[in-house]
């Protein structure tokens, strides 16, 4: 994944579109069994509606980019980047982990992680 989140940001906008369902992921487990589907992608924010939950959530573009800060920390399993800890940064992190991992797997530049 690029260094940039900028790029990230915006290539995560042109690549995610409503509609498409991504599976959940963590640094831990690998792929959960669970997923989720697009319901909007805005400039500013993606709209997220999970499996047995009645409301869809906004994830905003600031709260990817505080967790992106951490992102290669995370995948390295560094513990300062555990998810334990990233908790109070977002309370959006299995959408925003997943979006990252599949925003990876999309521009074949999928790392270790």
């Amino acid at each position: 994944m690029s260094s940039n989140f900028d790029a990230v940001w915006s290539d995560i906008q042109s690549k995610l579109h409503a509609g498409d369902r991504i599976q959940s992921w963590s640094a831990d487990s690998g792929y959960t069994g669970g997923q989720f589907e697009i319901a909007q992608v805005h400039r500013d924010a993606v709209v997220a509606v999970a499996e047995n939950t009645d409301a869809p959530r906004r994830i905003a573009r600031g709260e990817f980019e505080k967790i992106f800060a951490y992102w290669s920390d995370y995948c390295a399993g560094k513990p300062e980047a555990a998810r334990s800890k990233l908790r109070n940064q977002s309370h959006n992190l299995t959408y925003v982990f997943s979006i990252f991992h599949w925003q990876e797997e999309q521009s074949n530049r999928a790392e270790d992680c």
